[in-house]
């Protein structure tokens, strides 16, 4: 299934709306917009995330050879910073939400 043409072409449809999305994303946009294209971010990352699973799992009993193609490495650490990079900002999200209720505490 990884190696048919059509999960290929899937692939290169959802890098290219993610290429789209990275322009758009540099320009002032109103919150809502902004909101709605985080929404499309985190569906291109789910996307993305699939797209490794399947290939790992595709590999069979020597999942290790996923690894083996610079692209997949490529491909995985791209999907690894992402989640690294939301995970951070849940975090930072979270210290917000303490410092400002204990702000209302004092």
């Amino acid at each position: 299934m990884t190696r048919h043409d059509a999960f290929d072409q899937i692939i290169i449809i959802v890098i290219l709306i993610a290429g789209v999305l990275v322009g758009i994303q540099t320009y002032d946009l109103p919150k809502k917009t902004t909101a709605s294209l985080n929404v499309v971010d985190n569906v291109i990352l789910f996307v993305f995330t699939i797209e490794c699973i399947l290939k790992i799992i595709a590999e069979g009993r020597r999942p290790w050879k996923y690894f083996f193609d610079h692209w997949n490495k490529f491909d995985f650490l791209i999907v690894r910073c992402e989640f690294t990079i939301n995970f951070i900002v849940f975090l930072y999200n979270i210290l917000i939400l303490l410092r400002n209720n204990i702000n209302i505490f004092k």
